[in-house]
């Protein structure tokens, strides 16, 4: 009989307040939020844009069909002509083309229906103004009849005010504040008692244009990826958001009548814009919870060359791009959270869905276009491309089986290719020995069709920065050059970049005699919360070297794991392996139960809510697993806590157990107790072999005995060629970090992630 595990979360030390910052912070380096003050709405005038007739606006060569029933505005706000040119961002003018991109190839919409307000060298009339945006919301409520799907996305600034309208009970705003999205012509009014920030976008108007639109009897998708209020110690990512400080006087602030309002928190019902829940045909999602920053940055996040793109719109539309059946806006945000936390190793942020219609299917196609196959470019001898990239799961070193175009029947494959160079939405490709087949001698005909015999997970090697100011580079000069021995050796997991916008975590100086380890995007702060989650501060001494490496290989051990499973989870919900194998991959349903006790056997299942899933203290939970394959499966569940430890769950170390499950038999493993002493993403990932043989399990991932495993013969473990993977991924055995197709269909891998977060008072 199983014992409750405890899921034990370490107590991470605070950082030192000198390292804490965001935009709109004060010198000290602490955060200064922007006082929860209401006050009296005033007039806002915007800059008059002359009206511009609808085929003028869309794009030269494109054409609009006001009778079609599918319409989008896609804004991106990168330049703000009267902010510091600090403000600018770099990510919108990319996400728009994105997005138009998405929405014309794999949901049909008319080009010319397509409208952009953006920053490339436009005419006024073409700009992200607020004159421009209220133009465009309005005539969208003029052409939307019933049946109409309607997507208006935001990319840009976000900010805050005081609410406008404190004493409406209709207009209840938690914490105070309105919401703001800021057009390019906000104009900051420092110097006047104005609670207001002129030609910017509130909350309340966003709705009332959008509530505009169904009243028509249209659907809306409404994509904000835009900050809000979100604080958190400062990384290396742009944040999208403006401090009221920059766009509001002091004054203004302080002569307002204090209210006395509950902060928005993590609660389910926390959101940016508070979209009425009863109304139908409306669904939004957003970047991050109302807590959290919303960020931009250079992706895909393991290329040299990427571009500066919204980390929620690069998400979304590969998420869209890639799948091969239909999925709920609910599956999607879960889905672009799991790329975030898995493939990205992130620990944020939770992007948020609210609406009666975030179950309906995205955009409500009934008939799901199936994704095109691989097709085999030959541009001229010897350059070879595919018509997929990153967007499609290809990446660099990926191997692909060659067939001959359709039509024409084969026994086997002609040949192989490898990717070389992986973009956005297509490869390229050269010739590949593999499986002992050359390549043809008179080379591959255009139009070839093209599966995956060998998907390459890349480089796991954790990217960390050495994050000082120049006048403290003397001070480091020893310990560093220690770092970079330990990081060039044979088989470490982590390597040193120079550029910070490339790593995923930060060795940060905070005085001269102390260094702190935070991630990338920094360390954000839930509300209510009185510590911040750090590795640190450790002092500068004889003993640095030890504790950087000793934690980034924890790290990277842990986000290897993590990375492989989100990878493997991905294929299959995009539905590769089944178009590969059909009904002889390995299928295991992973479900997780919320129990009401320790004697509950049953339980409910836990869906994703639309804030993510969240676990309290004390709360007992159970995982069901099924085997849906037609062979028997060999399962490990392993437990990834909020400080990167490993813990087998089941079979674990002190028990001897029969881990091998029958085709169509299901087993629980719990109850399982949440024992969150300090708050955090944690994960349950769930590994399925197909059994041949003796059975196989992973328990020897767990964190503690990975230096001892890879010391020993590990046996049947690396005989499996995923136990193989694991090997390469998490100790640096070796630069191979693939894996042949139908071992892949023989695997099937599952991570589940939640926040725990503090019992609720009651």
């Amino acid at each position: 009989m199983l014992q409750q595990l405890s899921l034990k979360v370490l107590v991470a030390a605070l950082m030192a307040s000198s390292a804490i910052g965001c935009q709109g912070s004060d010198n000290t380096g602490a955060t200064s939020a922007p006082p929860r003050i209401p006050l009296a709405p005033s007039l806002v005038e915007s800059e008059v844009v002359e009206e511009t007739p609808a085929e003028e606006r869309a794009e030269p060569g494109e054409t609009a069909d006001p009778d079609h029933p599918r319409h989008a505005l896609l804004i991106g706000c990168s330049r703000y002509d009267h902010l510091p040119k600090s403000a600018e961002l770099r990510g919108p003018v990319n996400d728009v083309v994105m997005m138009k991109e998405l929405l014309t190839q794999r949901f049909q919409f008319v080009p010319g229906n397509v409208i952009t307000l953006a920053e490339a060298g436009r005419r006024n009339e073409l700009r992200p103004l607020r004159a421009n945006i209220e133009r465009e919301m309005k005539r969208l409520a003029e052409i939307a009849r019933p049946g109409s799907q309607v997507v208006v996305y935001f990319s840009g600034h976000g900010a805050q005010q005081p609410n406008d309208n404190p004493d409406d009970p209709d207009d209840a705003e938690p914490d105070g504040l309105d919401e703001l999205l800021l057009p390019a012509d906000i104009k900051p009014d420092k110097d006047s008692d104005s609670p207001t920030v002129p030609n910017a976008i509130t909350d309340d108007e966003l709705r009332v244009w959008l509530n505009a639109i169904q009243k028509k009897g249209a659907s809306i998708w409404a994509i904000i990826d835009a900050c809000h209020s979100g604080t958190a110690i400062r990384g290396t990512e742009v944040k999208r958001q403006v401090a009221t400080e920059m766009l509001i006087s002091r004054k203004a602030l302080e002569k307002a009548k204090p209210v006395h309002r509950a902060t928005r928190g993590v609660s389910a019902d926390g959101s940016a814009f508070d979209f009425d829940e009863h109304a139908g045909g409306i669904v939004a999602i957003y970047a991050a919870q109302p807590h959290e920053p919303t960020i931009e940055l250079p992706l895909p996040i393991d290329a040299e060359n990427g571009e500066w793109r919204g980390l929620l719109t690069y998400n979304l539309v590969k998420v869209l791009t890639s799948s091969k059946t239909p999925i709920t806006y609910t599956e999607l945000v879960q889905r672009i959270h799991q790329e975030y936390v898995t493939t990205l190793g992130r620990l944020g942020p939770v992007p948020l869905v609210e609406g009666n219609d975030r179950n309906r299917e995205v955009l409500g196609t009934t008939e799901w276009p199936e994704r095109s196959r691989l097709i085999l470019q030959v541009e001229k001898p010897g350059r070879l491309k595919v018509n997929a990239g990153r967007l499609h799961g290809l990446t660099p070193q990926t191997i692909l089986a060659v067939f001959p175009p359709a039509g024409k029947e084969s026994s086997g494959p002609l040949g192989y290719v490898t990717v070389k160079r992986s973009g956005m939405t297509d490869a390229t490709v050269v010739p590949a020995t593999f499986d002992d087949k050359e390549p043809p001698s008179e080379g591959f005909a255009n139009g070839c069709r093209c599966e995956i015999a060998r998907r390459e997970y890349g480089d796991m090697r954790l990217r960390v920065a050495i994050d000082v100011p120049k006048s403290e580079e003397s001070t480091q000069s020893t310990w560093r050059q220690q770092l970079t021995e330990r990081a060039s050796r044979d088989g470490s997991v982590f390597e040193l970049v120079d550029d910070p916008a490339r790593a995923q975590w930060l060795v940060r100086t905070i005085n001269q005699n102390e260094v702190v380890l935070l991630p990338a995007e920094g360390w954000v702060q839930s509300p209510g919360d009185d510590k911040t989650p750090t590795f640190g501060p450790a002092p500068i001494d004889d003993m640095l070297d030890d504790w950087l490496t000793d934690r980034l290989s924890k790290i990277a051990r842990a986000s290897s794991l993590l990375k492989i499973s989100g990878e493997m989870t991905g294929e299959r919900q995009r539905g590769l392996l089944s178009s590969l194998f059909g009904k002889d991959s390995t299928d295991l349903r992973v479900e997780l139960r919320d129990l009401k006790s320790e004697d509950d056997v049953e339980g409910k299942p836990m869906e994703w809510q639309r804030g993510g899933l969240s676990l309290e203290d004390g709360s007992i939970i159970a995982l069901r697993i099924h085997n849906a394959s037609k062979h028997a499966v060999d399962f490990t569940v392993l437990f990834v806590d909020s400080s990167f430890g490993i813990d087998a769950v089941f079979p674990d170390s002190q028990t001897v157990v029969d881990n091998r499950l029958a085709p169509g038999a299901s087993f629980t493993v719990g109850p399982l107790a949440i024992d969150a002493t300090s708050t955090g993403l944690e994960h349950l990932v769930v590994i399925g072999v197909k059994a041949e043989g003796t059975p196989v399990d992973f328990s020897w991932l767990s964190q503690p005995a990975l230096e001892q495993a890879r010391a020993v013969d590990l046996g049947l473990e690396t005989a499996n060629p995923l136990g193989k993977l694991f090997q390469h991924a998490l100790f640096g055995s070796g630069q191979t970090r693939g894996l042949k197709a139908a071992n892949t269909g023989s695997v099937a891998v599952q991570a589940i992630s939640w926040q725990s977060l503090p019992r609720t008072k009651p």
